[in-house]
């Protein structure tokens, strides 16, 4: 479970840096008290990261006070915090805490978005019983949350919330809460209103995450929803976009004939004027290949321009609207804005976009091995359009197996970390939908070559592999970062594989960064 505290650690002059933060630590010992391993997940470009792999200590603290998180989450502390003595080589532990807990570092993981700290607790103690929060305080907590997120989310999104939360503070809330929940709420609004005021003709860089889809539920059976599923999104490849003002507008690099027909829709769209620019892609892992490089292109291009123009980036729908994607699946939309493993519900005629079913944060220490062999791309444009006119309808039965697997398969074992059952449901879940597309790509898989890597894999001893979207690109779910390389040394030691892609890929969390340059 996630439990959210207080993480003290010391800076490079010896004064301390206090940040709100929530580790990941066992059930069981959340409920005892008794807690001897964390797993921190800051941001590297934090302090708290910075701190911690130059020091490798610090120390966490359970805390009642949500003023206090309010005041740290966006570094608006009236006064610095009282201290308790330092005692057998442990500093920093705050006066005013129900428990602490120091720890030192075990292990670092730079390898996704955010980083992955293991850390050993060491000494702990108790200041107080923690007895828990009510409705207003945690909705406090989520306030402080999204106050954090402000650079990356929606404004709208974000505000969308508060406004939600503001209710709950108002009903259920004390003095105290109120006071926090305003602080957030206009540190907030000033955020919004600075960004769009010194931002505008800055120089903007969006790195988005890859796709992965699982398989479609549903599609031609015109009494249900129609398309639906579920993906995950990855760090690995990614993409990523550079803008720049230039003395008019260009596109440059790969794909320019793509980012200047997404840029020509947003700005048709939007309705705004947008300094001239030159818009360049960095980085990216080829199109139709089943991993969702149009829509993350697409959704790139329109928040880079809204960035450039000093707006705030709109919300899913919108965004989707804009550019013209999420016409079938909105996995990539979704995963767009908050990564995680999603799922969603399929689109009713009447719908721009479908709706978000569940959103949930995949274990960090997964990794996905993307194989892409050599094989021709998936389908993409008029021959995809023709796939679904011709294609025979997904039998009602079928869909409702699908959504089996993943309301009482995969979901349960996502948030409670068992790969196993989870690769198992995935993989049942990957072949029966893949077996819909049958008529169009010969088999469950994009052929016999695709088909037969898939097989490997899986007598490799490994239960999650599947194909994502048309393919070619086979996905394989590793516990660990170990076990992914072995995969692919295992790969590499047969012939007809030798020559194809690898990436291992962690869970993308947060979704794109958008961040100006």
């Amino acid at each position: 479970m996630i439990l959210e505290g207080i993480v003290t650690t010391e800076n490079a002059d010896g004064s301390v840096n206090v940040a709100p933060m929530g580790p990941t630590i066992d059930d069981r010992a959340a409920t005892s008290g008794d807690i001897t391993r964390l797993k921190l997940r800051p941001f590297p470009d934090s302090t708290t990261f910075a701190n911690l792999r130059r020091t490798g200590r610090g120390v966490f603290h359970v805390v009642d006070d949500v003023e206090f998180l309010a005041r740290a989450a966006i570094g608006r502390l009236e006064q610095a915090p009282r201290y308790l003595p330092p005692a057998d080589g442990v500093c920093h532990v705050l006066t005013d805490c129900c428990r602490w807990y120091a720890f030192e570092v075990q292990a670092i993981d730079e390898a996704g978005q955010r980083v992955t700290i293991e850390a050993q607790v060491t000494q702990a103690g108790r200041r107080r019983d923690f007895v828990g929060f009510h409705r207003a305080r945690y909705a406090v907590l989520e306030g402080a949350i999204l106050a954090t997120r402000v650079h990356v989310l929606p404004a709208a999104e974000i505000e969308g919330e508060l406004a939600r939360l503001a209710i709950v503070v108002n009903k259920t809330g004390g003095a105290a809460e109120q006071r926090a929940f305003e602080l957030l709420r206009s540190y907030v609004a000033e955020k919004t209103a600075a960004g769009k005021a010194t931002h505008v003709g800055q120089s903007v860089r969006v790195v988005a995450p890859s796709r992965l889809h699982f398989g479609l539920l549903s599609f031609g059976e015109t009494r249900s929803r129609q398309f639906g599923g579920m993906g995950a999104m990855i760090d690995r490849p990614g993409l990523e976009l550079l803008l720049e003002p230039a003395a008019a507008f260009s596109a440059t690099g790969p794909l320019a004939a793509r980012i200047e027909q997404f840029a020509a829709r947003v700005v048709r769209r939007g309705k705004f004027d947008i300094p001239p620019c030159r818009l360049r892609l960095v980085r990216e892992p080829g199109e139709h290949i089943g991993l969702g490089t149009g829509t993350q292109l697409g959704l790139a291009v329109a928040a880079a321009l809204h960035a450039f123009a000093g707006r705030p980036l709109p919300a899913a729908a919108d965004l989707a609207a804009m550019v013209e994607r999420g016409l079938r699946s909105a996995i990539g939309v979704y995963g767009f804005l908050g990564g995680g493993l999603i799922v969603e519900a399929g689109k009713l005629a009447d719908e721009v976009l479908a709706p978000l079913v569940s959103r949930i944060a995949l274990p960090a220490e997964w990794r996905f091995v993307l194989v892409t062999p050599q094989h021709p791309p998936g389908m993409a444009g008029d021959a995809e359009r023709h796939a679904f006119e011709t294609l025979p309808a997904v039998p009602i039965s079928t869909t409702e197996r699908l959504c089996r697997e993943i309301l009482l398969g995969m979901l349960p074992a996502a948030a409670s970390g068992d790969l196993t059952t989870f690769g198992e449901a995935l993989y049942r879940y990957n072949r029966r939908a893949g077996e819909c597309f049958a008529a169009a790509q010969g088999g469950a898989f994009a052929g016999e070559q695709v088909e037969r890597l898939v097989e490997t894999i899986r007598q490799q001893g490994v239960s999650g592999v599947g194909q994502s979207s048309w393919g070619p690109t086979i996905f394989a779910l590793a516990a660990h970062d170990d076990e992914a390389q072995a995969i692919v040394a295992g790969l590499r030691t047969k012939q007809e594989w030798r020559e194809a892609e690898y990436v291992i890929a962690a869970p993308n969390v947060g979704g794109a960064k958008v961040e100006f340059v």
